[in-house]
Parts: structure tokens; sequence; C-alpha cells
């Protein structure tokens, strides 16, 4: 999707969203909308296994078939200690409905973002900017086409390697030393579109996959702002991958998963949770 001419002298960009809603995700959109709570207009949260009865179980239930039993308690025990914290402390939002709730953003479920229904509540919405956020399937260019400016897709990875799924957790297995964060445009192959934004990030020592993940998707925020801020001053610009540095990975597998231990990482540490749930850019701004 190729960017549209912006109007340079046009104070807001409306923004709209699509994503599986949770924890990880939350941690970009809550930064958008902190900084943007009148321009995010439209979110369309669809579930990880294209089923919203159950739909929690049924991913969990994926997962232990393919990842196993290691994974499935890290999914498991993400998901439980997130929510029982949001019982105890309705002063910070964990997931993107509560966020957009609390924050009177206009919110919605969809079986599948590609679905008519999607198409018209996001073109209702006249958004300008399109952010795809851990949607587990291809965006149709229908879709991509209800931004009258562009369409984006975050990805935890510096671009063009490691494009694919949950590739925070390939970096580990295969012992990398470094992965990142990209912004690109939302095409119709999976992580080729031009990168607009990117950083990269360090790969500590003994880290976990959550510790990992959740400083990429902070950082992720951050990047978004930048996006967001060129767009209004009529400044965007972006480079095209090289394809012929591009490496693809599907979703990992319980190979991967006892890589990552055997290297020296973890899923896991209970600290990662605690130090999460205390931050203080998770607390709910009233607008």
């Amino acid at each position: 999707m190729k960017a549209k001419q912006i109007d340079s002298t046009a104070k807001n960009v409306r923004i709209g969203i699509l994503t599986n809603g949770n924890y990880f995700a939350n941690n970009i959109i809550k930064k958008l909308i902190d900084n943007y709570p009148d321009q995010v207009v439209a979110v369309a949260i669809t579930p990880a296994t294209g089923q919203l009865k159950n739909s929690r179980l049924r991913n969990l239930i994926n997962v232990l078939r393919h990842a196993g039993l290691y994974y499935f308690l890290y999914k498991a025990i993400t998901y439980v200690f997130f929510k029982v914290i949001a019982l105890g402390d309705k002063k910070r939002s964990f997931f993107v409905a509560t966020t957009c709730h609390q924050m009177e953003i206009n919110y919605e479920y969809f079986l599948n973002v590609n679905s008519k229904r999607c198409e018209r509540f996001l073109h209702k919405a006249k958004i300008d900017l399109l952010v795809v956020i851990s949607v587990p399937y291809l965006v149709k260019q229908r879709i991509a086409n209800t931004a009258k400016i562009l369409a984006v897709n975050i990805h935890s990875s510096k671009l063009p390697a490691y494009a694919g799924v949950q590739t925070y957790i390939w970096v580990l297995a295969n012992s990398e030393q470094e992965t990142g964060i990209s912004i690109h445009e939302l095409t119709q192959e999976f992580d080729e579109g031009k990168i607009f934004q990117q950083e990269s990030v360090v790969i500590e020592k003994g880290i976990s996959v959550f510790k990992l993940f959740d400083t990429q998707t902070r950082i992720g925020g951050n990047l978004l702002i930048r996006l967001v801020e060129s767009l209004k001053n009529d400044n965007l610009s972006g480079i095209q991958q090289d394809i012929t540095k591009r490496s693809y990975y599907s979703a990992p597998s319980k190979k991967e998963i006892s890589a990552l231990r055997k290297n020296g990482f973890r899923l896991f540490f209970w600290s990662d949770f605690f130090k999460a749930a205390r931050r203080k850019n998770l607390k709910i701004r009233k607008r």
C-alpha cells in the first residue's frame, strides 16, 4: 500500500488499530492512546484462534499440542497473572479492551478482521492510519485500504531478518546476540513492506522470552509515536527491505522451546511479571 499525499496543515491523524488485544499489544496501544487520546478512533480485537467462543481455551490447547507443556504453562500463567492483578488494581490496564473501555475508545471484537463487518467498522471511523499489532494472519488489502494515508504492521525483529511468527523465541533458540523491532508498510506478503521505523535490541545473557518481548513492545510504542509525528509533520520516509537478507520463521515448536532453554534462556521469571505489573506507564489516565 503506497502512502498517499498528506495535508501538512492537518493537526490530527485518525488512527485505527487491529490487534489480538493481549498484554504485549496493550504495551504499544496504551502508549499511543496516552499520547493521542482523541486520535485513536477505532480498535478491532481478534482472537488468536479465529474463534470468539472459548478462544482463550482453544488457543492454549493448540499451544500445548504444538509447543509443549512448558510453553503452555508460560502462556497460561501470563494471562492468568495479569487477569488476577487487574482484579485488585483498577488503576492499571493490562489488556487492550480494558484500556479502550477506560479511555472511552471505540472498540469491537471480530472473529476475523478480514470480515465485511470489520471493514465497515473501519470505514465508518474514517481512519488515516491503520496499525496492525499481533494479528495472527494476513490482513487483506481491502482492509488496509480503509486507511486514507497508510497501513503499517509492527513486527518483533530487525527486518528483513526474522520475518514470521513469534520471532522473539526463534532468536533465543538460535543464540542471536541482537534482535529489534520494526514498523513497516502493510503489504500482501508477510513482513515485506517498506520500513518506516526500526530499532535494535541487544539480547541480554539469560534473558527470558517475556522480558525480551516486553522490551520490544515498549520500544515499539515509542516508534509508533515517531511514526504518527512524521505523518502529522508530512515528513514520512522509509527504506525498502533487502529481500536477499530476508529470513522467515513459522510458529516455534517444542524443539525451539527446548533449544532456547539449552542456550541458557528462560520463558519467564516471576520477577518479570511483578516488575511489569508495577510499571507506571500502565496507569489509566483520564481523558
